[in-house]
């Protein structure tokens, strides 16, 4: 089904993290058609593509940036690895999804 490819895909092998990612790719990838893609989106609560993959890069950047192997790195770098693409992105969509920015967030963890 298209959920269990997504939920493979997505979840447990993280294609989100690819900066290139794109609705485009996905579907070729997926072998599923934007239509399917759209239904299953709408049907979890998404409004749009870039929603669905844009909370997984935030959820994933908190994943990461709890681990003690990632201490190491800038806020900038485990974005990076969470599949964000520029530093303004992330500060702008961790902000409209969270509430607060990326320091604000761990200062209060």
């Amino acid at each position: 089904s298209v959920s269990e490819l997504i939920s493979e895909k997505f979840y447990k092998e993280k294609v989100f993290a690819d900066p290139e990612l794109s609705l485009e790719k996905t579907v070729v990838t997926l072998n599923i058609s934007k239509k399917d893609m759209g239904t299953y989106l709408a049907h979890n609560g998404y409004s749009n593509f870039s929603e669905f993959i844009n909370k997984l890069r935030v959820n994933e950047f908190k994943r990461l940036v709890e681990k003690r192997e990632n201490q190491k790195y800038d806020l900038i770098s485990i974005a990076y690895m969470a599949g964000f693409k520029s530093k303004a992105t992330f500060y702008r969509v961790f902000k409209q999804i969270e509430g607060i920015t990326p320091s604000q967030y761990l200062k209060s963890r």
